[in-house]
């Protein structure tokens, strides 16, 4: 028999789908779901406080100072997100779940193609991506046949 801690309840915050991610702090549960949020719950009461849409499973969360929220998801991007206003900021963009296969720099910019048919223009003073182009794959499967 077991004589620790047991599971008291559960809480459908995340519909019927799994938590990917979750962290305590301060008296409050985040936990990243399949269904794409962040949900902030507070443990003493077990309600919901605060719901926030990254639209892809958030795999990682880390909580500042009580104001932000910082979720690294699935897709490889990290987005920082103002608790109290929800305002959401990209920190860092990648190429999916796949791998980068081709880079190059050009006039003061950074250029990466990956498996996931995309070319990204980054800025490297800001730090961010500034544009993406697919590639068009109708046009090379008609020229691999």
């Amino acid at each position: 028999m077991y004589a620790g801690n047991t599971c008291k309840t559960t809480l459908g915050f995340h519909g019927s789908g799994f938590v990917g991610a979750i962290m305590w702090n301060a008296g409050k549960l985040y936990s990243g779901g399949r269904d794409g949020r962040v949900v902030i719950t507070d443990t003493e009461t077990l309600t919901q406080e605060k719901a926030f849409d990254f639209g892809v499973l958030p795999r990682a969360i880390d909580v500042f100072n009580g104001e932000k929220i910082v979720v690294g998801l699935r897709s490889g991007t990290i987005v920082e997100c103002n608790i109290e206003s929800g305002e959401m900021t990209t920190v860092m963009q990648s190429h999916n779940d796949g791998e980068v296969w081709g880079l190059d720099m050009d006039s003061g910019f950074i250029y990466t193609s990956g498996d996931d048919n995309q070319v990204k223009k980054w800025d490297p003073n800001e730090r961010k991506c500034v544009g993406t182009a697919s590639v068009n794959e109708q046009k090379k499967k008609s020229e691999e046949e």
